[in-house]
């Protein structure tokens, strides 16, 4: 057994077994300890017969491994339908933020620096843009209107600036 796992590992040309952080190929009683006391005991009996901690890893990756399409469309919906109200314009953002933060953890931007990549967090950039200008209320139509007419477009947290300012302006107008 010990033999057979080995070369499963020195199969693989990636594999650096100089490197610090590398495993030796052997499943010990403590690798396979540690993972069936880092796991649900729903689990356990998926894992209690297993072979090897690779083979479980491998079960686990092919089982958990997937983005939840359904949370991904309940958090596009709630953009879609997130409106400020009678909300600050703060609290409307800290939403809104809270959804896109949430999102990214479940749909990540690519992470290489590629020209493909940098287009795509440039596209992901404007949307929020737009997203954020969608809910404000039609009070700051004229504040959307001339930074969607501008030439330079603004990162979402400099339209939020700008729709604080505002906010703050026209709080000063209601109390003199």
């Amino acid at each position: 057994m010990v033999e057979s796992q080995s070369l499963e590992v020195e199969d693989n040309p990636k594999t650096n077994h100089n490197h610090p952080l590398h495993l030796q190929a052997l499943d010990t009683p403590v690798v396979l300890s540690w993972i069936s006391a880092a796991v649900a005991p729903e689990l356990m009996t998926s894992i209690v017969y297993a072979s090897s901690s690779k083979k479980i890893w491998n079960d686990f990756m092919e089982r958990f491994d997937k983005s939840n399409l359904t949370r991904i469309f309940h958090l596009w919906k709630e953009i879609i339908i997130l409106l400020q109200g009678t909300d600050s314009v703060t609290a409307y953002y800290s939403k809104m933020r809270d959804v896109w933060d949430e999102t990214d953890v479940m749909v990540p931007s690519p992470s290489c620096d590629c020209v493909e990549s940098s287009s795509h967090v440039e596209h992901v950039k404007k949307q929020r843009l737009l997203q954020f200008f969608i809910g404000l209320n039609e009070s700051y139509a004229q504040m959307r209107s001339s930074i969607l007419l501008s030439p330079f477009v603004p990162s979402v947290n400099q339209a939020y600036a700008m729709a604080i300012q505002e906010e703050s302006q026209r709080r000063l107008g209601q109390t003199e």
